[in-house]
């Protein structure tokens, strides 16, 4: 008796232990503001911290000329204990390859997908390491100094297998973009099958730039290269597909003869039956190679999934010995703002909206395009189709942006909850 209630005791007291390190933890996770503004402190972290509680989960850091490496390091390590954590925001700061680092350290320990980087300037502009985040779904690089070169190095991230082709949105507006630029992303949307939306407003790009974004957007010709790689991936996936459907298929297939022999052992036991049982029980054989046959092609679809890649037989077509894309219908808004463009754009944009309508259903391809500030016709034929078939979402002044609002005032540290 002594020995049972000693081991109970012992349980108890186990029970209890771990209900006090579980309350800690929780403690520790919802003090975690209070704990940043001593980590900060203790670290002589030059920022006013505040701490509102609302409905965004948001780490902004604003108005900084340097972000304090102490202080990233500091975030770095609490955000893993922070689940509710989903943007933070380094704007209108001084920022350099360290900063990104570490941003990307914290992107991949915490729950974080997107980064607003606006107005944080960074010499070369190369952000390849902040992309090279799986996770990261959201990226926000308004006037950043971004020009041409560092737009390749962007773009060379968003292609179909890259690093970042799970990017959802791209902001890359008031930046220094010309047509050159421009051309490395409309390569990358060739194959990027997860885009939704592209800010380039407020660059330096004309009707030539805008033309190879919208040129993809339609039926264009596949290349050398991505036709050899569409052949590649195909033989590839239907390998593994192959691979997976035989070896299911004799795994169900043992487990059918193994159920066929203890049916048959028992059966031996009991007295014979007629022959109409006989040929029922001939006819339960043929239709379980049917059933196994049949998960074993559930169960690879399954474990498998279907074919993704950006060139898959539903996405091509075969005409005249050449291979096309039927175009890129996932990217669904597209900022041109505020550039230079003309007549000429407006009528590709036309073409474009009416192939898609044709090609496309559900919410598949574009439906909102923003089209002011540029030297545009007030009224025009196209203008009216293209608000007819968009249901009126495409915007169309003149003029151009003269300037940039720029915030100022004291750097803040402000984590929104």
């Amino acid at each position: 008796m002594k020995s049972a209630r000693s081991v109970r005791s012992l349980r108890s007291i186990r029970s209890t232990k771990s209900m006090v390190e579980e309350r800690k933890a929780e403690e520790f996770t919802d003090n975690f503001d209070s704990l940043l503004v001593l980590a900060c402190s203790k670290f002589n972290c030059p920022y006013t911290i505040t701490v509102k509680k609302e409905t965004k989960q948001e780490i902004l850091i604003t108005n900084r000329k340097e972000v304090p490496m102490v202080l990233m390091k500091v975030i770095r390590i609490l955000v893993p204990f922070y689940k509710n954590l989903t943007k933070i925001t380094i704007s209108n700061c001084k920022i350099d390859m360290y900063i990104i680092y570490e941003l990307s350290k914290i992107l991949q320990r915490s729950t974080i997908d997107s980064v607003c980087l606006d107005g944080s300037a960074m010499p070369l502009g190369d952000f390849t390491m902040l992309l090279k985040t799986s996770n990261l779904t959201n990226l926000s690089l308004c006037r950043c100094s971004i020009d041409d070169i560092a737009c390749e190095l962007i773009a060379s991230m968003l292609h179909c297998s890259a690093p970042a082709d799970n990017l959802l949105l791209l902001n890359l507006s008031s930046n220094q973009i010309t047509d050159v630029g421009v051309k490395y992303i409309a390569n990358a949307l060739r194959t990027n099958i997860r885009l939704r939306y592209l800010n380039l407003a407020d660059n330096h790009i004309d009707d030539e730039g805008a033309g190879y974004i919208l040129d993809v957007l339609i039926e264009f010709p596949l290349l050398y290269d991505e036709i050899m790689k569409m052949k590649t991936n195909r033989l590839k996936y239907l390998k593994l597909k192959n691979a997976l459907y035989i070896k299911y298929l004799s795994e169900y297939c043992n487990r059918s003869m193994d159920d066929l022999s203890e049916t048959h052992s028992t059966s031996k036991k009991k007295k014979p039956k007629t022959t109409a049982k006989r040929d029922k029980n001939k006819g339960q054989g043929w239709t379980n190679e049917e059933s196994v046959k049949i998960r074993a092609e559930i169960m690879t679809a399954e474990m498998l999934g279907p074919y993704t890649a950006p060139f898959s037989p539903d996405t091509i077509k075969y005409n005249n010995q050449y291979y096309y894309s039927l175009g890129n219908d996932t990217l669904q808004y597209l900022n041109l703002a505020y550039n230079n463009l003309s007549y000429l754009s407006l009528k590709k944009l036309n073409k474009v909206v009416i192939y898609q309508k044709t090609l496309t259903s559900g919410n598949r391809g574009l439906t909102k395009v923003v089209m002011d500030g540029n030297n545009l016709p007030i009224s025009c034929s196209e203008i009216d189709n293209i608000n007819h078939i968009l249901g009126g979402k495409i915007m169309r002044f003149s003029g151009r942006l003269s300037e940039v609002v720029r915030r100022k005032g004291k750097g803040s540290l402000r984590i929104e909850k």
